[in-house]
């Protein structure tokens, strides 16, 4: 436990007047732990002012209520570190989604690789990214040491990612370019054009076929060297979730026309169908395609040419 948290529990407690249900919701701690903070040695001994000067010193963090995970901003999996002999471990972003909220940070919780509790969290600020010392909660983690290590894997370009995000929660327009973390994408990866450009879809992607509505979600190529000239079209019946999963059918489908079955949950004579009556001539459909399948490669030249500034070639 380290004598930031102890402090910040004790400033709830004693100058906010928050019971401890509330500071557990406020800190996304267990009761149980508030209530082992309050009655250790260290919770006694520190004095409320030593975390108000350190809290002023890191700058205004934002509420817990107001954190937003980044997959629920863009769909991308989690960060990934080796932190040195630590091994490998997960890190995941919540960003606040208030856009009149004066924060300067993202939250990061860190999980060892195959666990599903955090041994780390923290603030970092995005501006000068360091970390705010009395949000630093550990368990079982050697806090500075998981920091040095993380500190090594952190690139600037990792850096523009995670300042892009920070404004992308906020409700400010960016660059997909920007946000997403190419880095570690291949470019033989489809990438599902919603999620990237953050659009809504599309009155032509809602369509009806023998008394039923579908939705279609298109997903491309963003490799600039590829012309596959193609886009991969799920589908899914209206009303339903629209996770991968239970998605009736995906489907590759040359811009210029013929198509290739991916996957189905459904009988063959019923994807055949659908692409007949529903796909093969939808002019405005293929139009807009098109357009989307340009963006995205447009998007994999800007991600090519970020790389080669990287890497100095």
């Amino acid at each position: 436990m380290t004598e930031g948290l102890a402090a910040e529990v004790k400033r709830y407690r004693e100058k906010d007047g928050l019971d401890v249900r509330s500071i557990s919701k406020l800190m996304d701690i267990s009761m149980q732990d508030v209530t082992k903070i309050i009655n250790s040695d260290v919770y006694k001994e520190v004095r409320t002012g030593s975390g108000d000067r350190a809290r002023a010193g890191a700058r205004h963090l934002s509420s817990r209520k107001n954190l937003i995970p980044v997959e629920k901003i863009i769909d991308t999996p989690p960060m990934e570190l080796e932190l040195g002999k630590r091994g490998k471990y997960w890190v995941h972003e919540l960003y606040c989604g208030d856009s009149e909220c004066s924060c300067e940070s993202v939250r990061l919780l860190f999980l060892k690789h195959g666990e599903k509790t955090p041994v780390f969290d923290g603030y970092l600020n995005v501006n000068d990214f360091e970390f705010a010392s009395e949000s630093l909660h550990s368990i079982g983690e050697d806090a500075q040491a998981v920091i040095k290590e993380f500190f090594k894997d952190l690139s600037d370009s990792r850096k523009r990612v995670m300042l892009a995000r920070f404004k992308l929660a906020k409700g400010t327009e960016e660059d997909p370019s920007e946000y997403i973390d190419f880095s570690s994408l291949r470019f033989g990866r489809c990438l599902p054009y919603k999620d990237v450009f953050r659009v809504e879809t599309p009155e032509v992607f809602k369509v009806e076929h023998k008394g039923r509505g579908f939705v279609i979600h298109d997903q491309y190529c963003f490799n600039p060297a590829c012309h596959c000239n193609s886009a991969i079209l799920c589908v899914f019946e209206s009303g339903t979730s629209e996770d991968l999963v239970e998605q009736m059918f995906a489907i590759r489908v040359g811009l210029d026309g013929g198509y290739e079955i991916k996957a189905r949950e459904c009988e063959e004579n019923t994807v055949i169908n659908f692409f007949d009556d529903v796909i093969k001539n939808n002019k405005e459909l293929f139009t807009v395609l098109r357009e989307r399948y340009g963006k995205m490669k447009d998007l994999g030249r800007e991600v090519q040419k970020q790389r080669m500034e990287i890497n100095g070639n």
